[in-house]
């Protein structure tokens, strides 16, 4: 399982990463199969994401981050063997997607693709989705960066050829979704505008209007707190196993903030 969520009658909708969702009847002490999804499930891939609609009652609208690749019917072992496929293409991406459920099924025409981002298949996506009071979206994306081969240290890499391994390119580039929290709102016909007070100008040519909080790791999950508008996230932190001159060892992080910013990935960590 990578997601839930319960409505106010008590029943819990959850997803699972391979693109199965579910959903748990607490009269009856039952489960049920609501839809099933082709995605791309390899590592901290696939169905990695889901949230509903604050009028869900009402809408029955469902918001499901999932991995989609050309690659989605090859085994992993087949894409980790071979680098074009690993390293993605220009059809890899995840899709932050609407669908609707009638009747606990869910209806796969309905799809309303919000926003895609990228997606190198170099791991660490994130993948958390949740709506403030205010009806706005906030979605997690990783770096999608390997931290490999330059442990211990950052993989701030800028050598020629090495780019997928330079997490500059993402969670510092304020022309990528990754490495970020994303913030819209969703609008009825399937689109979305940009609310106010995200980091950057909505009309910056230089930077990315979704972007709310900048310079992360891997915001695996995360939630806000209606009452204070408060969004918290937990960061997991590099592979690094050492304090070191070069840069701090790997901690992990439990992050708040009521306000846009940049929070320190890749430069800093932990106690800056």
């Amino acid at each position: 399982p990578t997601a839930l969520a319960v409505t106010k009658d008590g029943k819990v909708y959850f997803t699972e990463d391979f693109g199965t969702i579910k959903v748990y009847f607490p009269e009856t002490k039952s489960i049920a199969i609501i839809g099933e999804l082709d995605v791309f499930d390899c590592g901290e891939e696939g169905l990695i994401g889901m949230a509903l609609d604050p009028d869900f009652e009402q809408n029955g609208w469902m918001y499901i981050n999932r991995t989609v690749s050309e690659y989605m019917n090859l085994p992993c072992s087949e894409i980790y063997s071979d680098p074009k496929k690993l390293h993605g293409d220009s059809s890899s991406h995840q899709a932050i997607s609407r669908f609707t459920i009638n009747d606990d099924v869910l209806d796969v025409s309905s799809e309303k693709v919000l926003l895609k981002i990228p997606n190198q298949h170099m791991r660490h996506m994130g993948g958390s989705m949740a709506f403030d009071a205010n009806g706005n979206l906030y979605i997690s994306v990783g770096e999608n960066t390997h931290p490999g081969y330059i442990n211990p240290y950052a993989p701030l890499d800028e050598r020629p050829g090495r780019s997928r391994y330079d997490t500059q390119r993402t969670s510092s580039n304020s022309m990528d979704y990754r490495g970020k929290i994303l913030r819209i709102h969703p609008e009825d016909d399937g689109t979305y505008t940009i609310p106010d007070g995200n980091l950057f100008p909505k009309d910056d040519p230089k930077a990315l209007p979704e972007i709310y909080v900048m310079g992360c790791r891997n915001p695996f999950r995360i939630s806000v707190d209606h009452e204070t508008g408060t969004l918290f996230w937990g960061e997991v932190g590099p592979d690094a196993y050492a304090d070191i001159d070069r840069g701090p060892k790997g901690y992990d992080e439990i992050n708040r903030t009521n306000k846009a910013g940049f929070f320190g990935w890749p430069y800093f960590i932990a106690d800056n």
